[in-house]
């Protein structure tokens, strides 16, 4: 399901960073460190993040500030787990570590879900509900929506079977 993107889905456990990677033929843990090092770090980006948006004379080593800050970031978080810095990654953070800005960190594509399930759930389309014998279905289409008069007409057709209502 991953389709050539790696998972890695983060927990903190007694203070230490933990990283779960799914790659298409292992799952590993790696050991990440002090989970107090990456909130100091995330800390200290969101300080330069603060200077910088004030712009004037500190702009600039605000960002130059940023930017060692973020190569912090990814020598703690990324750099350990060792993938290829071109391959897309799905981040599955740690409470406290929602706030790291993932994609800043990898060249790739990065996706960040609140779950691994979650993030597969919406990379699979819903399967239509096809409602009971008997349910009612009510099918609208909108003034000056261009398109509703064709989606309902599509709709009505698959749920003839339960006398859809059509209101147009």
């Amino acid at each position: 399901e991953l389709g050539g993107a790696v998972l890695v889905e983060f927990a903190v456990l007694d203070g230490e960073v933990l990283a779960v990677v799914v790659e298409p033929r292992r799952t590993r843990m790696v050991r990440l460190g002090s989970y107090a090092k990456v909130a100091a770090e995330r800390e200290a980006l969101r300080f330069a993040m603060r200077r910088l948006s004030r712009g004037g004379i500190a702009a600039r080593s605000a960002l130059r500030s940023a930017a060692l800050v973020l190569d912090r970031l990814g020598l703690l978080l990324l750099e350990p787990l060792h993938c290829a810095p071109d391959i897309p990654l799905v981040i599955v953070p740690a409470r406290g570590l929602h706030g790291v800005p993932w994609s800043a960190l990898q060249q790739a594509p990065v996706s960040v879900a609140p779950s691994a399930s979650m993030w597969l759930r919406t990379r699979t389309p819903p399967v239509p509900a096809t409602p009971a014998r008997g349910a009612d279905v009510v099918l609208v289409a909108g003034p000056d929506l261009p398109g509703a008069l064709a989606e309902v007409s599509v709709l009505e057709a698959v749920y003839a079977p339960t006398s859809a209502r059509v209101m147009l």
